[in-house]
């Protein structure tokens, strides 16, 4: 029975959130971008219906095709197919060339709207297509009727909302609600445009996900969300781990292994024991486990932050001129300057017709009234292609800055990876600094304090960069004097073991010295080839000593360490286990 199993409910971590009285909406707009880049192509709606059209490879990316439409999924086309490959199953498919950054404006426009009704929506700019909310806090304000739910099981006015967020948004949309956002975005991919699907009580969450695939556990990273569904079980198109996002691919590993252990259905996986999944799966499969009986992180609004962007049009006149046009004040200007012919990045030289129209975007976006003296953080630079089209590439600055010099520092590189001439660029601000003054502190700093801080913003930068805040761990002292290296420090989430030894092949004679190690690889690793060459005889012993620890246990622990000199130059500390004869290399 799902929503039962052997698992301890009550045992929850502190991150997650059991679902209780919020109800989460999911807006779903399916097949987003290509619906913006079939308008800006001049596609209709029927056509895009009828015929078989995807989205072309990314400039300068994998050639692989993006959304497709319902007639291009009937001859087995899915996302993130190889080129070659959609038009042999496809001849007749129809490309259009992708247009990212108006997929994100209007997308912008549509959350916009959403918060117009005053929710506070969560959304992946990088996905777009998708938005959820919790509807808690608007029932009152828009009311409604019930859906013949008891006032505490839908609020009362689940209509007003709905009714409220298709009169904002303005075009067709999906709809689904529930506790959590994986069932009302599984509710939404399979509901109909002009009716809502509302999964709320614990037995209809049952009954929804009773026969579902087990494919489905993908949606809880967020991954397919821009692709339509079919039927009321739809198998959903697996996306390679290129076009999805990083978390959604273990999540596609743990379908794949399910369903060859006989598991087709979230039922059948949700009978599983708690222990049986962590056992066998992990914490991948614990927290599939948590999602499908209702248990998962809260919603994370994002914060909605003041549009502050500025864009200038490189206009080609009859006189081989490069025009710059932008508005100052409200009124019209045209700067004109000498210039070639703009070439792509992969020209080998950057046009410098187009680091002059850089510069003068970097200095009118920071002479904006609306910046009040902030520092800048992140940008987002976008082009459009005069073929069609658009690119775009987020920076991020290592520390804030409203110096137009070190702004241009940083985005002149991106201008190399344009793969095609533009038409015209935008640069937009994605997150502020401190005010101009805060930046530093000249009198009455804390070293202490401003170390920690300096430290507290290198790790936010690296968890950026990473992608994922997993990837960057600390440093915990455990038992700072220790003899054995091994057990003074680890990193966290873990914990893992820093200095932890490595074995070696060394020789020694027949009095327990050593003579000759390995050499290293230009990895700086050991070699594993055998041969005298391979090998670098020791030139000077500088220490010896012996550790003995748990003498006191069954497992008692000797080591004999030797600080070595080798022929080359290198220092290194080893050690012999007493106990088993075996060699160790020993770092830190």
């Amino acid at each position: 029975m799902l929503g039962g199993g052997g698992g301890a409910v009550g045992a929850v971590c502190e991150h997650m959130f059991v679902s209780g009285d919020r109800i989460v909406v999911c807006v779903l707009l399916p097949r987003f971008e290509l619906g913006v880049a079939a308008a800006r192509r001049g596609v209709d709606r029927q056509e895009l219906l009828s015929r078989p059209v995807a989205l072309a490879p990314v400039p300068g990316g994998r050639q692989v095709v993006g959304e497709v439409s319902a007639a291009a999924e009937a001859f087995a086309v899915t996302p993130g197919l190889p080129l070659s490959e959609a038009f042999a199953r496809c001849p007749g498919l129809k490309l259009l060339p992708p247009d990212p950054a108006a997929a994100r404006a209007e997308w912008e426009a549509v959350v916009r709207a959403i918060e117009g009704i005053g929710a506070e929506v969560e959304s992946d700019p990088e996905v777009p297509g998708t938005a959820f909310f919790e509807a808690g806090g608007l029932l009152r304000l828009h009311g409604g009727r019930s859906h013949g739910r008891p006032a505490a099981a839908a609020g009362g006015g689940l209509d007003g909302v709905i009714a409220a967020v298709r009169a904002a948004v303005g075009r067709p949309l999906r709809v689904g609600v529930s506790r959590t956002r994986f069932v009302a975005l599984a509710a939404a991919r399979t509901t109909r445009p002009r009716k809502a699907r509302l999964v709320l009580t614990a037995r209809e969450r049952r009954e929804f996900l009773a026969r579902a695939p087990v494919d489905w556990l993908a949606l809880q990273a967020g991954a397919d969300a821009g692709a339509g569904v079919g039927a009321t079980r739809p198998a959903q198109p697996r996306q390679p781990a290129a076009l999805a996002p990083a978390a959604a691919k273990p999540m596609r590993e743990l379908a794949d292994t399910l369903r060859k252990l006989g598991i087709e259905t979230l039922g059948e996986f949700a009978l599983l024991r708690r222990a049986q999944v962590a056992e066998r799966f992990g914490a991948t499969g614990l927290a599939a486990r948590d999602v499908v009986h209702g248990r998962e992180p809260p919603l994370r609004p994002r914060r909605p932050a003041e549009a502050l962007s500025e864009r200038i049009e490189l206009i080609d006149d009859a006189d081989g001129q490069v025009g710059v046009g932008y508005d100052v004040d409200g009124s019209s200007a045209l700067v004109s300057v000498q210039a070639v012919q703009i070439a792509p990045a992969s020209a080998g030289a950057l046009a410098p017709e187009l680091q002059h129209a850089l510069a003068l975007l970097i200095e009118r976006l920071i002479a904006r009234r609306e910046r009040a003296g902030r520092t800048l953080r992140a940008f987002t630079l976008t082009a459009r292609f005069a073929e069609g089209g658009s690119w775009a590439s987020s920076a991020v600055m290592r520390e804030p800055t409203a110096d137009p010099a070190r702004v241009k520092l940083v985005l002149s590189p991106k201008l190399l990876e344009l793969p095609e001439p533009a038409a015209s660029l935008e640069l937009s601000v994605d997150a502020f600094g401190p005010y101009d003054h805060d930046a530093v502190t000249l009198f009455g700093a804390d070293p202490g304090r401003e170390r920690a801080s300096r430290l507290h913003s290198a790790a936010e930068q690296a968890r950026i960069a990473a992608g994922d805040p997993r990837k960057v761990a600390r440093v915990m002292r455990l038992s700072e004097h220790s003899r054995l290296p091994e057990r003074r420090s680890s990193l966290s989430p873990g914990p893992v073991a820093l200095n932890r030894p490595r074995p070696i092949d060394l020789r020694a004679d027949e009095d327990g010295r050593p003579l000759m190690l390995p050499a290293r690889d230009s990895n700086n690793r050991w070699s594993r080839r055998a041969g005298a060459r391979s090998r670098v005889p020791v030139a000077h012993e500088r220490e010896r000593w012996v550790v003995e620890d748990r003498w006191w246990t069954g497992r008692p622990l000797r080591r004999r360490y030797f600080e070595l000199v080798l022929a080359d130059g290198s220092n290194v500390v080893v050690f012999q286990d007493l106990a088993s004869k075996r060699w160790f290399e020993q770092r830190g």
